[in-house]
C-alpha cells in the first residue's frame, strides 16, 4: 500500500504461505523486486509474521535498492 498526499495506492504483487520452513527475507525478496513506487518509501510497517531482526534485514535490504535509501535508512 502507497499513502501519500497526491494519491493511494493498493498493489498485490505475490502471496507467501508462512509455514514452520519460511524465510521472511529470502521469500519476500522477490517480491518487492516488482513494488512501483514513485520514490523510496520512509515508513515501513512490519507484520505479525515477522520478527524485528528479520524486519531490520529486510527493510534494510530493500530500501538500499533506492538512490536514497542509504540516507532514509541511516
Amino acid at each position: 500500500m502507497s499513502l501519500n498526499p497526491f494519491g493511494h495506492t493498493y498493489e498485490i504483487v505475490g502471496q507467501a504461505t508462512v509455514g514452520v520452513t519460511w524465510d521472511p527475507v529470502e521469500d519476500v525478496l522477490p517480491f518487492l523486486k516488482h513494488v512501483r513506487l514513485q520514490g523510496c518509501p520512509t515508513v515501513l510497517i512490519p507484520n505479525i509474521w515477522i520478527t524485528p531482526a528479520d524486519a531490520v534485514d529486510l527493510y534494510t535490504r530493500f530500501l538500499t535498492r533506492f538512490e536514497d535509501g542509504s540516507a532514509l535508512l541511516d
